[in-house]
């Protein structure tokens, strides 16, 4: 998947859209309620997101750009 794709939940991302995973709606009820509070605080909005660990997420914007990589997020 490229960056400038429109993604969609479920998309596997890997090459320029990290080291590989699923992509998470930033609205799912799993994620922690921080993360998906900062989503917002980003231009353009993160719209997904990549569990890279325990609660390290990679965020993305809905047209693929990487926005940040945020730890200690539980």
């Amino acid at each position: 998947m490229n960056k400038g794709h429109q993604l969609k939940a479920g998309d596997f991302c890997e090459g320029d859209l990290g080291d590989g995973g699923i992509l998470i709606d930033i609205a799912d009820p799993s994620l922690p309620a921080a993360l998906r509070a900062m989503a917002n605080t980003y231009e353009p909005p993160a719209r997904f997101v990549v569990k890279q660990g325990e609660g390290e997420y990679d965020l993305f914007s809905e047209d693929g750009e990487e926005l940040d990589l945020v730890w200690d997020c539980n």
